[in-house]
């Protein structure tokens, strides 16, 4: 208790200098917490779009009715499956004409139906990464009743290649602010130390231990990362609330803004004691080069 009420103590004696520590850490946990943000939601964005990713199986002409009974039922039974779907010609050029819309008497010259049948597959979330969907795409190229295969390769391929990159962005922008927040902490812990330099020399001549004077200045900067990262949270939550009340009425048309969700609160919790965790290092790194 006597720590904790010094290291609150210290904090308000030097009210400026821990005012900007505070201020400056919640700026870069502010662009930290944004970019994570960002991620959370475009992992939104992706997993719904990717609950619709879709492998078509393209048939051939001159499949019988019984090999066609058995390829389904194969397909049917593959652990990638999660649900099937046949589609005969007729079928197939009768939605071709809804799609057309009033373009649609172009095909009335048709003297017979181009359009094959498929098999539609919808695969399991666990199969959905680019390698394993081209995996299963060669597999079944492989079969003789088979004669195309669509997936969408390209837009599988560059959606992971985004997310790779927002993954690998969140760990260099991190990285660059953690450091950033941990001197700007051990700084301010240092101007402290020095502010307090004779009381200190008191405290070892009356005979306190090292850790003794090092806890509340510990404590002291825990606290300015506690605070810094919980301002940052606030902020971002509050621009995140206007952003959306904003866009709300305008997007309404072009993009269903029920799959934006703020930081889960794992993700939350995890900010705020990284905040906090990162003031403690910058005081131990502050007091090791000080307080021997």
């Amino acid at each position: 208790m006597y720590f904790l009420r010094e290291a609150l103590r210290n904090f308000g004696r030097h009210r400026r200098t821990n005012f900007v520590a505070v201020s400056v850490t919640a700026i870069g946990m502010l662009l930290v917490s944004g970019v994570a943000l960002g991620y959370v939601n475009f992992r939104n964005f992706t997993a719904y779009w990717g609950s619709s990713v879709q492998v078509v199986l393209y048939l051939r002409e001159d499949v019988s009715p019984e090999r066609l009974e058995g390829l389904q039922q194969a397909v049917a039974q593959a652990p990638e499956t999660a649900s099937l779907e046949f589609t005969s010609k007729d079928q197939a050029l009768q939605q071709f004409k809804v799609r057309l819309g009033e373009g649609a008497h172009i095909l009335q010259g048709l003297q017979t139906n181009p359009l094959p049948a498929s098999l539609t597959i919808k695969v399991h979330d666990g199969f959905r990464r680019p390698e394993l969907l081209r995996q299963m795409a060669e597999r079944y190229r492989l079969l003789p009743e088979v004669e195309e295969i669509d997936y969408g390769e390209r837009w599988v391929e560059r959606f992971h290649l985004v997310l790779w990159g927002l993954e690998l962005g969140l760990v260099g922008v991190g990285t660059v602010i953690g450091a950033a927040v941990l001197f700007i902490i051990a700084t301010t812990v240092r101007l402290a130390l020095y502010a307090r330099s004779e009381e200190i020399e008191i405290m070892r001549l009356v005979g306190a231990t090292t850790w003794f004077i090092k806890v509340p200045f510990l404590l002291e900067g825990m606290l300015q990362g506690l605070l810094g990262a919980s301002l940052a949270v606030g902020v971002l939550y509050g621009l995140f609330s206007l952003l959306l009340s904003w866009a709300a009425p305008r997007a309404v048309l072009f993009i269903d803004l029920s799959f934006f969700q703020f930081l889960p609160p794992v993700a939350t919790a995890g900010i705020i004691l990284g905040g906090a965790l990162l003031g403690a290092c910058g005081s131990i790194f502050s007091l090791r080069q000080t307080v021997a």
